[in-house]
Formats: C-alpha cells, sequence, structure tokens
C-alpha cells in the first residue's frame, strides 16, 4: 500500500512538471525572417523564463553560442564559437552562475585561458597562454581576488614578472626581468602602492633609475644613469611632482640642465645648456611667479628670442633674432593675443613686412617691402583677421604688377596682370574664391 502511494506521488509530480506549456521564440537579423538570430524556448510565455536549449548564431548562419536554460537561468555546459566555428569558450553553468572550469581558445584553436568558478567567483588559479600555447601568466585567486603568487612570462618561457597578492593588491617585494634573466625593476608595495625605493635596470645589470615612493607616489630624491653608469639627472619629488633643484647632465659630463621647482610648478631661474657647454635657454620667474621671461641662444651663444608672460599669458615685447643681432621680428602681446604693430625685419635691418592686430586679429593693410631698394612690394588689405578690400603687388621700380579684390578672405571680381611699361596682359574673373574665366593678351 506505501509503495502504491509512492508511486502515485512521483507519478504526479512528473506530470505536475511536464504540464508547463513551452513556446519557441524565434527572433531574426532582418524584417523577412530570412536570418535566424537566436533561438529559444519559454515557460507559459513569459519572455524572462528560458526553459531548455538556446541557440545564437551569426548573420551568415554560423553557429556562435549554444547551451541550455531552465526555469530561466543557464544550466550546464554552454560553448561559444567563432564564425568558423571554431571553438572560442567553453564554460559551466549552474542556477545562472559560472561553476567549474572556463577554457578560452584562440582562432587556431589554441588554449588561451583557463579559470575555475565556484558560484560565479574565481577561485584557485587563472592561466593565461600565449597564441602559441606558451604559459604567459599564472594567478591565484581566493574570493574573486588575487591571493597569492602571481607570475608572468615571456613567450620564450622565461620569468617576466613575480609578485604577490594579499586581498587582491600586490604586498611585499616585486620584482621584474628582462628576457636575458637580469632584473629589471625591483620594489616594494604596500596594500597595492609602492613605498620605499624603487629601482630599474638595463639589461647589462646597470643601475638606470632610482626613486623614493610613499604611499604609491614618488617622494623623496630620485637619481638616473647611463648605461655606463654616468649620472644623467638627479633631484627630488614631493606628492609626486618635481620639487627643488634638478640637475640633468650631457654623457660627456656637461651640464644639460638645471631647474628649480615648487611642489611640481617651475620657479626662479632655470638654464638649460648645449652640449658644449653654452647657454641654450633661460627662463626667469618672478619670486611671486606672476611674470616670466624666456631667453634662447644659438651654439655660439648669441640671444635668437626674447620672450615674456603674465600669468602665463604671453605679454609685451617679444623679439626675434639673427644670429648677427639684428632684430627679425617683433611682436606685441596683451593678455595672451597679438594687439599692435607686428614688424618683420631683412637681415640687413630693413623692414620686410608689417600689419597691425588686434584681439589677435589682422586689421588695416599688411605691407611687404623689397629688401634692396625698399620699394613697396604689396599691400593686403585686412578686416577682422581676413583679407579684406583691394590688393595691390608692385614691381621694384614701384609700377604695379597685380591688383585685385578680396571680400570676407575670397578673390572676387577682375584680378589684372600688368608689364613694366603698365599694360595689362592677362586678366582673370573670380567668383567667390573660384577662378572662373581667364584672358591673356599680346
Amino acid at each position: 500500500m506505501y509503495l502504491k502511494i509512492v508511486y502515485i506521488f512521483i507519478l504526479t509530480v512528473f506530470l505536475f512538471n511536464n504540464s508547463y506549456s513551452q513556446d519557441r521564440v524565434r527572433k531574426y537579423y532582418d524584417p523577412e525572417n530570412k536570418f535566424l538570430k537566436v533561438e529559444y524556448f519559454i515557460l507559459e510565455g513569459d519572455s524572462m523564463m528560458l526553459q531548455g536549449p538556446m541557440r545564437k548564431f551569426y548573420p551568415d548562419g554560423t553557429l556562435e553560442i549554444e547551451g541550455v536554460y531552465f526555469q530561466g537561468k543557464q544550466e550546464g555546459l554552454f560553448k561559444e564559437y567563432y564564425n568558423d566555428n571554431t571553438l572560442r569558450r567553453k564554460i559551466n553553468y549552474h542556477k545562472g552562475m559560472r561553476h567549474g572550469t572556463v577554457y578560452v581558445f584562440a582562432p587556431n584553436g589554441k588554449l588561451v585561458q583557463e579559470a575555475e568558478y565556484l558560484r560565479d567567483t574565481l577561485i584557485n588559479e587563472l592561466k593565461v597562454f600565449f597564441p602559441s600555447g606558451v604559459l604567459k601568466s599564472s594567478t591565484s585567486f581566493a574570493n574573486g581576488k588575487p591571493d597569492g603568487d602571481v607570475i608572468e612570462y615571456y613567450e620564450s618561457g622565461k620569468m617576466k614578472k613575480h609578485s604577490f597578492y594579499k586581498d587582491g593588491q600586490e604586498q611585499g617585494e616585486i620584482k621584474t626581468y628582462h628576457e636575458n634573466g637580469v632584473m629589471e625593476s625591483v620594489g616594494t608595495f604596500v596594500k597595492g602602492k609602492l613605498a620605499g625605493s624603487f629601482k630599474t635596470f638595463y639589461e647589462s645589470g646597470q643601475l638606470y633609475t632610482e626613486y623614493l615612493h610613499n604611499d604609491g607616489k614618488k617622494s623623496g630624491s630620485f637619481k638616473v644613469f647611463s648605461e655606463a653608469g654616468e649620472l644623467m639627472s638627479k633631484g627630488a619629488y614631493e606628492n609626486d611632482k618635481l620639487d627643488g633643484e634638478i640637475v640633468a647632465y650631457y654623457s660627456n659630463g656637461n651640464m644639460k640642465q638645471i631647474c628649480h621647482y615648487d611642489v611640481g610648478k617651475l620657479t626662479g631661474n632655470n638654464k638649460y645648456f648645449y652640449h658644449n657647454g653654452e647657454l641654450k635657454k633661460e627662463i626667469k620667474i618672478s619670486s611671486n611667479n606672476v611674470g616670466k621671461q624666456i631667453y634662447e641662444y644659438d651654439s655660439l651663444g648669441n640671444l635668437l628670442v626674447k620672450q615674456t608672460y603674465r600669468n602665463e599669458k604671453k605679454d609685451g615685447i617679444w623679439m626675434e633674432y639673427f644670429s648677427s643681432g639684428v632684430v627679425k621680428t617683433k611682436t606685441i602681446y596683451s593678455e595672451g593675443r597679438k594687439n599692435g604693430l607686428f614688424a618683420q625685419y631683412f637681415e640687413s635691418g630693413k623692414l620686410n613686412t608689417s600689419i597691425n592686430f588686434q584681439n589677435d586679429l589682422a586689421i588695416g593693410e599688411s605691407k611687404a617691402y623689397y629688401e634692396d631698394n625698399g620699394a613697396l612690394k604689396s599691400v593686403v588689405p585686412y578686416k577682422v583677421g581676413k583679407k579684406n578690400g583691394e590688393f595691390f603687388h608692385y614691381f621694384p621700380s614701384g609700377n604695379i604688377e597685380l591688383k585685385g579684390e578680396y571680400v570676407s578672405g575670397k578673390k572676387i571680381k577682375e584680378w589684372l596682370y600688368y608689364n613694366e611699361a603698365g599694360k595689362v596682359i592677362k586678366k582673370e574673373e573670380y567668383f567667390n574664391d573660384k577662378l572662373v574665366n581667364t584672358l591673356l593678351f599680346d
């Protein structure tokens, strides 16, 4: 009698579990429903309650993903494919969570990643491989975070980096290596941040750089060396910013630069030198950090550039010089913009061109001159930064060689070309800056 009751109960449960109706769902890439995108089943018309096999396809019809759902959640083995049918990933699910070993493959079929999950959380060891199949890295996990040894390799199989993690953060001494086995860097981490000395090395083993860190930021002195062991630069940081005197050297021992910083800001008198020891550039910053002057020199010590700033904006008269000391250009700035007369000179000292600016825009006439006799060479009219008005170009004799007209920077109407005798030899017609007709005259 008892067995009969149990049998009836089991049969009833079975019939109950299979009494749910299933609907097939198909979605397509195109409105004509020719190219299937995904196919799955749902229970009782509930679009969120997937039940049974699911398949997803690429637009060309190749299978992309296949797996099974149970009561709306992924269950069992899911497979993903490249569009050439090559397996891309294998992953197991339980109640919608990753559970078990996951394998990821390269298009050539080689294993590129292997990991283990427990209820959607990474555990044990995560392995990553090069496309060739050689181990690239090995990371220990606990509760979804790196915990323990983390080792990286070159494709040759030699160790690249060895670190240790605690609760997802680097902890303790961390070392990296060149492929020849020589140490590349060494430093100590505390809760994922560099602390104390951090050193880097050349492949030869020679010390390259040495910095001090505090709470992950550069703080304290630093030195940089050449592969020959020569000191290349030295100075200090404060809270990850340059601070104090910073000095750099050429390989011959000559000073390359000497600068001064106040927690990341350049200050005081700063000098930069050529390889031969001659001054190359000088930056002078006022004590209140409002004004700045810049001087640049050639390798013989001749002044080439003189610039001034106020509150980090171009200000005052900017000068450029030829190596001979003759003025090359003169530009007037105010509040970072050109304001006033700009002049450019020949090395002979004669005026080459001149134009006025207002708020960085050219205004009035830009005039150019011949060097030999100082005669007017051209007149270009400007209005609010654009060529606007009658344009003239002259022969050295002073006779007109070309005249035309601009409107808002575009050529319009007739442009006439003359010979020295004043006769028109060519006429061009422009419409909205486009040449529409050309006439030549004998």
